[in-house]
């Protein structure tokens, strides 16, 4: 299989492109495609493709930014809903949750995606967090997203890992 061939990180919806509501329309389909959490911890890790992943990640320097999410969905989404992640620090320090949000809703100014789906030839952004993205511009590389994405491709893990920028 070729490598995922756009890789422009000024085209990555929700990080350097601005998002738009057909990006959040297709994260609830993305998000509602997802195996359930119980029925994806069930299964078994593909230990030797979290290595590669990590290895890759570290080779472009990014492990405090980039982590590898096992894909998985809690309860469904609403109709016409995303999952925005909110601090909830005035509750519990340090603790965050993800309700869903209608889409009527979403001031895309001040979200972010926070975990994106490999699909195709592009990264589909399916969580989302409030506030602007406080990685700067540059530091995730075409070179490090056209490797991250071709090794899920070929190794056809693009149903059980995805990547996730770190707050």
């Amino acid at each position: 299989m070729a490598a995922v061939d756009y890789m422009d990180p000024a085209a990555v919806p929700g990080f350097s492109a601005p998002l738009t509501m057909d990006d959040m329309r297709r994260s609830h389909e993305v998000y509602n495609g997802l195996p359930h959490i119980e029925t994806r911890y069930k299964e078994e890790i593909d230990r030797d493709a979290v290595h590669g992943l990590l290895g890759i990640i570290l080779r472009h320097g990014l492990g405090h930014l980039v982590g590898v999410y096992n894909l998985h969905r809690h309860d469904p989404l609403p109709t016409d809903t995303v999952r925005i992640e909110k601090d909830i620090g005035h509750l519990l320090a340090g603790a965050r949750m993800t309700p869903p949000v209608p889409l009527d809703r979403v001031d895309l100014g001040n979200t972010h995606a926070l975990t994106y789906h490999v699909e195709g030839n592009k990264l589909v952004p399916f969580e989302f967090g409030e506030g602007q993205h406080l990685v700067p511009a540059g530091v995730i590389t075409a070179d490090f997203m056209d490797e991250f994405t071709t090794f899920v491709a070929q190794r056809e893990l693009v149903e059980v890992f995805a990547v996730e920028v770190e707050e």
